[in-house]
C-alpha cells in the first residue's frame, strides 16, 4: 500500500517537473541572459552644499526581464527600455540582478555593477590653491583623511613642491652661469682662440708630410 502511494505521489510530480522544464529551456535563459548583459549602465551626480548624490541610467532594459536593486532589494518591473535612479551616494557599489519575468525560471540571469567615484568634500578649501593637480585637491579622490590631516598633507606637499621648484631653479641658474661664463671667455680670448686652433692645424700637417717624406 505505501508503495501505491509513493508512485501516486512521484505520477503527479514529475509533469510538472517537465512542465516547468519545458517552459524554462536551457536556450531560453542563454537569450534573455544575453539580453540582460546588454544593458547599459550610466551614472551622473548633482553636487550640492558640499555633497553629491548619483544617479544611474539604466538603457536597454527588455520586457521579458525585471531587475532588483540590491541596495535596498527594490524590484524593478518592466515600463520602457530606459529608467534613472536617483538615490546613490558616493563610493557606493551598486548591483543589478536580473531575472526572466517567466515564473517558471526563477535562477538570477545576470549581476550587473556600477563603482561610483568617491567624493573629495575637500577638493575646494583654500589650502588647494597652487596645489590644484595634487591628487587630495581632486574632486574624486577617496582618501578618507580628515579636514585637519587634509590640511596637513596638502601643506607638506605645497613644502616639498616649493623645495624642488627651488632646486630647480638653482640648477638653472648655475647653467646659465656656466653658460654665460663661457660665452664670456670665447668673446674675450676668441683672437687668441683663432690662433691656437691655427697653430694646432699647421702642426699637424706639417708632421703628417714630414712622416710621408720618411716612409716615401
Amino acid at each position: 500500500m505505501k508503495r501505491i502511494i509513493f508512485l501516486l505521489i512521484l505520477l503527479l510530480i514529475i509533469p510538472k517537473v517537465n512542465v516547468k522544464a519545458l517552459n524554462c529551456q536551457f536556450s531560453e535563459i542563454a537569450r534573455l541572459k544575453k539580453i540582460a548583459s546588454n544593458v547599459n549602465l550610466s551614472y551622473d551626480y548633482v553636487e550640492k552644499n558640499g555633497s553629491v548624490v548619483f544617479s544611474v541610467n539604466l538603457l536597454n532594459l527588455y520586457k521579458d526581464l525585471y531587475f532588483v536593486d540590491e541596495t535596498d532589494n527594490k524590484v524593478y518591473k518592466y515600463s520602457k527600455n530606459e529608467l534613472t535612479l536617483s538615490k546613490y551616494k558616493s563610493g557606493q557599489t551598486v548591483k543589478y540582478t536580473f531575472y526572466s519575468t517567466n515564473p517558471d525560471c526563477t535562477d538570477p540571469l545576470v549581476t550587473l555593477r556600477v563603482v561610483l567615484p568617491t567624493y573629495n568634500e575637500f577638493y575646494k578649501d583654500p589650502v588647494c590653491i597652487g596645489a590644484e593637480t595634487y591628487s587630495l585637491c581632486q574632486k574624486w579622490s577617496s582618501h578618507g583623511l580628515s579636514y585637519d590631516e587634509f590640511v596637513a598633507n596638502v601643506t607638506k606637499y605645497k613644502e616639498d613642491l616649493n623645495i624642488k621648484q627651488e632646486e630647480s631653479k638653482a640648477e638653472k641658474a648655475e647653467q646659465n652661469s656656466f653658460i654665460n661664463v663661457l660665452i664670456s671667455l670665447l668673446t674675450d680670448y676668441y683672437i687668441v682662440i683663432i690662433l691656437f686652433f691655427i697653430v694646432l692645424v699647421t702642426s699637424i700637417v706639417i708632421y703628417k708630410r714630414r712622416n710621408d717624406n720618411i716612409y716615401s
